[in-house]
């Protein structure tokens, strides 16, 4: 689309130097000012052209710039996703962390597993349970991002 454009700009110069020429060798007054007219005319469209062109790429610089952006945190997210690996930390309950760890998950940083495939790192937070008379009902995993409580009985060695 852009090599018809700048063909029919470089056209519209040489047809705007053609009528230049023939402006020089005619003494007729009247036909001078129409080919000035022409070539103005001429000139002016050749002008709207480079200006569309511009304008079409400097929006493919932006969408290339966006695009540059995207791939670079889809790069970075995926990076940041080796280091992590699912694991079965209770029965039942899968939460991302950090790889080598094979042991102890009470303590370990446990990352919400909805939140991580959303490319969200959202640690899960121990709270206890309370029943509905007041007595503790357990402890749980807790995502603050998503408000998912997991049941959590102190994590196992997988």
């Amino acid at each position: 689309m852009a090599v018809a454009e700048i063909s029919a700009a470089f056209g519209s110069a040489k047809a705007a130097l053609e009528l230049l020429k023939a402006g020089k060798d005619t003494l007729d007054r009247a036909a001078i000012t129409s080919a000035i007219a022409e070539i103005q005319s001429k000139l002016m469209d050749a002008q709207g052209m480079a200006l569309k062109l511009f304008e079409d790429n400097l929006t493919l610089l932006q969408s290339n710039r966006e695009l540059e952006t995207k791939l670079k945190k889809q790069v970075d997210w995926e990076t940041e996703r080796g280091a992590y690996e699912l694991k079965n930390v209770t029965p039942g309950i899968h939460a991302w962390v950090a790889k080598g760890t094979s042991s102890g998950f009470h303590s370990a940083l446990k990352l919400c597993p909805t939140c991580f495939e959303n490319q969200v790192r959202s640690p899960l937070q121990h709270i206890h349970v309370r029943t509905a008379t007041g007595s503790t009902g357990g402890e749980a995993l807790f995502c603050p991002a998503c408000n998912a409580k997991l049941p959590f009985n102190g994590g196992y060695s997988a």
